[in-house]
């Protein structure tokens, strides 16, 4: 009998080499499988814009998510003017939220949620770059 993290990872393989969107588990280990499946199909990070951004500012947000060390298939970029919650969006499929802002008022963070500084203030305002640096480094240490 396969453990947990052996169905998890056979599942994932499924999934993202084979392109198997379901598979029917035995029910003993489908019910001790649960919840290890369902946290790794979920994404690693969301980063919501609230623009478009300028190709400077898209070229550090590239850099930002590699030094992160996040995989292709391990986030999602989405450009809108709505707030996460707002968009119905609060984790669902994600384990980490990241959303940009240029409001100084509006830099939070939760358990799975960030609010930092986006690429285009960052570009504007390098002194920023090392508290915006610390916001991802607290996301890349929740998701270990």
């Amino acid at each position: 009998m396969q453990t947990t993290t052996d169905s998890a990872s056979l599942l994932l393989y499924f999934r993202q080499v084979l392109g198997v969107q379901s598979v029917i588990l035995p029910e003993v280990a489908q019910a001790s499988a649960q919840t290890s499946v369902e946290q790794a199909f979920k994404k690693s990070v969301l980063f919501i814009l609230d623009r478009e951004l300028s190709a400077p500012a898209a070229e550090l947000l590239s850099k930002m998510i590699f030094a992160m060390k996040l995989g292709s298939g391990a986030f999602e970029i989405l450009n809108s003017l709505k707030s996460p919650i707002d968009l119905g969006l609060a984790h669902e499929g994600f384990r980490q939220l990241v959303e940009f802002t240029d409001d100084a008022n509006a830099l939070s963070h939760s358990e799975s949620f960030t609010r930092t500084w986006s690429p285009e203030v960052l570009l504007v305002r390098p002194e920023l770059k090392k508290r915006a640096w610390g916001d991802l480094q607290m996301v890349m240490k929740r998701l270990s």
